[in-house]
């Protein structure tokens, strides 16, 4: 939970086209990257170039998922704080 509150926070200020969406009982996080214009295939490419993070794409869990990236936060902090610090570099 404290990653969880952690990435939301760390969106919120850092990351405004990305929305987080609640944890389903589980500690991978549904972003919706919308707000990015780009497909979530296109998104998840750059930020394996640019930030060296990998997030799967949801278009690869069905149609529901375009346009939507999936990331596992259980991991220790420092290495989600480092993640996202890349994301936020690669995107801006």
């Amino acid at each position: 939970q404290g990653n969880y509150d952690f990435l939301v926070d760390f969106i919120l200020k850092n990351l405004p086209g990305f929305k987080v969406y609640p944890l389903e009982g589980t500690f991978m996080v549904w972003l919706d990257g919308h707000g990015y214009r780009e497909d979530d295939k296109r998104l998840k490419d750059h930020l394996l170039r640019k930030a060296r993070v990998w997030l799967d794409e949801g278009s690869k869990f069905g149609a529901g998922g375009e346009g939507f990236l999936r990331m596992n936060i259980a991991l220790p902090r420092p290495l989600l704080e480092k993640a996202l610090e890349r994301i936020s570099l690669a995107l801006t």
